[in-house]
């Protein structure tokens, strides 16, 4: 690795003391932002047919030839600030601290983390893959601190860019990791992990050093890089974009995913090269708001975000993906894609890096916020083109599949059953959406005495 620094971390699984090689061949290496959850303790990774499981972390060097193992593989503990109930995190939080800044719920907890240098194994050998692999607590999405950033504001949306810190943290699902050290060596391993490994291998039970006090932490990655921050500057009262919504959070994402892709033709790179990210804050007038944000791959960033820092630039960026007549957007809404594509698919959002938000992109969301970036007055409802066709695809087979009688009310598909009534909305509406209001009107109308509004995004995701 020719002495830089790097953020690459391994996997030991097997004693790399035993040897002279280094690296060791017994060892998987990935990025520490992957690393905190692929090898958290408990987890398991699959190398040439041998599944491996991870008990805890260990870090080692080369002197001369010989490699010996470091103290303090753990690394020292940083304070990391997390909301449970917005998500927002404060990278710098107050000490005590307790309501979250953001949306003032006692939700707030201050958490030590830590950037382990080195992982490892039981050095047992692993066992045989036969398809099955045993789940761990995966590692927060991405995300910045909440603090007051200088925005600039361009039609409807609010941006900055810079140089900024971002962390990814696996806390064990709220548990944190109970780290104990080993009586040999320097390794700091969690029982619970080590027993699951010795009943796969039948190991000997290890000897715990009873004079070391234990370390309950998270794992985490903190990196500086360059940032492309981006938030509607105005939304109407009739929209819901509150990111304590999953529908606004999707839609926040898929629009954040649908600006990396258009960032990658435009500047010719690979889409891997950026991240996506949701940044939760507390607007002027103290309501909870999502910002997404784009970073820089790398460490210290390689510049492709700072590409955007002028609004000349991003108007050039925002336009290049609205423009239904030019060559990015168009392929999304041709007929051949948006004809077969429900939700998202690897032609419009989807790819290996954003797996975990496969479930909640969805193309036309992300459209629909690129219109509102441009134009705070856009109409956001079912009357474009592209949301026409699935509208009219999915809502009547959902009513048959009810056994209800369809019918409109406010001009949105509705159905009937007694005096229950299910209206369907667009998913970025809120409550007293003109539609909403008029169909709550017309409903006594016809007979409905209790109205449930059901979003398009639930209905496609989780009909019954």
């Amino acid at each position: 690795m020719f002495g830089f620094p790097t953020r690459s971390r391994l996997l030991f699984h097997s004693d790399p003391t035993r040897g002279f090689e280094w690296p060791p061949e017994d060892a998987i290496e990935r990025d520490l932002d992957i690393a905190i959850s692929q090898f958290a303790p408990g987890a398991e990774t699959v190398k040439d047919g041998i599944v491996h499981t991870a008990v805890g972390v260990a870090h080692y060097r080369r002197f001369g030839n010989q490699i010996q193992a470091e103290p303090n593989p753990l690394g020292d503990d940083t304070q990391i600030g997390t909301c449970r109930n917005c998500q927002a995190v404060s990278l710098n939080p107050a000490p005590g601290t307790t309501i979250c800044p953001v949306c003032q719920t006692a939700s707030f907890a201050i958490i030590p983390i830590t950037q382990p240098r080195g992982f490892r194994t039981y050095f047992d050998g692993g066992r045989d893959f036969d398809g099955t692999f045993e789940w761990t607590p995966r590692a927060s999405r991405q995300k910045t601190d909440a603090d007051v950033l200088p925005m600039t504001t361009f039609g409807n949306v609010e941006f900055w860019s810079g140089e900024r810190d971002i962390c990814t943290v696996n806390d064990n699902a709220g548990q944190l990791f109970q780290f104990e050290r080993l009586t040999n060596g320097e390794s700091w391993v969690t029982r619970d992990a080590v027993d699951y490994a010795r009943q796969q291998s039948g190991a000997p039970a290890p000897q715990f050093d009873a004079t070391t006090a234990p370390r309950s932490v998270g794992l985490g990655s903190i990196k500086r890089t360059d940032l492309l921050v981006l938030g509607l500057h105005n939304v109407r009262p009739s929209l819901d974009l509150s990111p304590l919504r999953v529908e606004s959070r999707a839609a926040l994402y898929s629009f954040g995913f649908l600006l990396r892709r258009a960032v990658s033709v435009l500047l010719d790179i690979n889409e891997w090269e950026l991240r996506v990210g949701l940044r939760v804050v507390s607007d002027a007038q103290a309501r909870v708001v999502g910002q997404i944000f784009l970073s820089d791959s790398l460490e210290n960033g390689a510049g492709y975000c700072s590409q955007f820092s002028q609004p000349a630039e991003l108007e050039r960026l925002l336009r290049f993906v609205a423009d239904p007549n030019g060559s990015f957007l168009n392929e999304i809404l041709a007929a051949h894609h948006a004809d077969t594509c429900q939700t998202s698919c690897p032609d419009c959002l989807r790819d290996y890096a954003n797996l975990a938000w496969h479930c909640i992109l969805d193309w036309r969301l992300a459209v629909d916020i690129v219109r509102l970036a441009l134009d705070a007055n856009a109409p956001i409802d079912f009357t474009p083109s592209y949301w026409q066709p699935l509208l009219a695809s999915v809502v009547t087979p959902y009513f048959n599949a009810l056994g209800s009688t369809p019918t409109f009310l406010g001009g949105l598909p509705a159905a009937r059953s007694g005096g229950r009534g299910e209206l369907i909305i667009h998913p970025l509406w809120g409550n007293v959406h003109p539609g909403v209001l008029q169909a709550q009107a017309e409903a006594p109308i016809v007979g409905i005495t209790q109205l449930q509004p059901k979003t398009f995004f639930e209905l496609v995701r989780r009909p019954f």
